[in-house]
């Protein structure tokens, strides 16, 4: 991961309570507009008018970036995720990579987690800054087309499991996420005519740094009584609809994200 926590955390405090008193929605509303080009199909949050204001009303979108597991089966922490998403009857889109996914003949988990009702998304190779938006489109359509072939056959129940069914819809991967977000024009021609929909969110506060700054005394770590706190805030501040963005947590590395999601849970 390329991505490391350079903004002291108290930086990343203020802005991101800063956000949410300007409003998480407004931001995401002046992303569409004024970069129109890259983020116009972009969803941020579920609205609409009547039937569709009415389906959305008190519910929210769950979706957990970064799956499944990036380092070893000693560092895994899907089952207890899995399990705290169970306690409390939630289901969740996971926008995995699939570099941290196993292949078709390790995929006990995938079908364990399609099975109790949850599904995936296109989170791309890996979660890496500076490299998909440069692409030409040639490039990024062979790199999503790769995940999305990897996130399918992940997906099929081995030949000797019967029992198994998944819940992908006419085979196909509806959601992406631009991995730190980053979209550009070409990438967002090239998701539409994959018939595919980019999802940001309106419920964010860097959930990763807080963990990232001191995993290795994860037990210490109360940065949850900021993230989880803030995050309420965001989701109290609408009616419903509103996308929700957690980092999937491992022992060692981002640990104290199951922390926060348990309290906002």
């Amino acid at each position: 991961d390329t991505r490391k926590m350079k903004v002291p955390l108290p930086i990343i405090r203020w802005l991101w309570s800063s956000a949410t008193w300007v409003g998480m929605r407004r931001i995401g509303n002046g992303i569409k507009y004024y970069l129109n080009d890259a983020y116009g199909d972009t969803v941020f949050y579920w609205e609409g008018n009547n039937e569709a204001a009415a389906a959305v009303n008190g519910y929210i979108a769950l979706t957990i970036d970064d799956g499944l597991c990036r380092n070893t089966d000693d560092t895994n922490m899907i089952k207890k995720v899995q399990e705290l998403l169970k306690s409390h009857n939630a289901h969740a889109t996971f926008f995995v990579c699939t570099d941290y996914t196993p292949d078709n003949n390790n995929n006990n988990v995938i079908q364990s987690l399609l099975q109790d009702g949850h599904e995936f998304g296109n989170h791309l190779q890996k979660d890496i800054m500076g490299y998909y938006n440069t692409l030409s489109k040639k490039e990024f359509r062979t790199e999503l087309r790769n995940a999305n072939s990897h996130l399918l056959n992940s997906m099929i129940p081995k030949k000797e499991d019967t029992t198994t069914t998944t819940t992908t819809s006419n085979n196909t991967i509806k959601w992406f996420r631009a991995p730190n977000g980053r979209m550009t024009k070409t990438m967002r021609e090239v998701i539409k005519e994959e018939s595919m929909i980019h999802v940001l969110g309106d419920c964010y506060c860097d959930d990763w740094a807080f963990s990232e700054n001191d995993d290795t005394h994860p037990e210490s770590n109360d940065s949850y009584k900021f993230v989880a706190p803030l995050m309420f805030r965001q989701v109290s501040s609408s009616c419903g609809g509103s996308i929700v963005i957690f980092h999937m947590p491992e022992y060692g590395f981002r640990q104290t994200c199951y922390t926060a999601l348990k309290e906002f849970l």
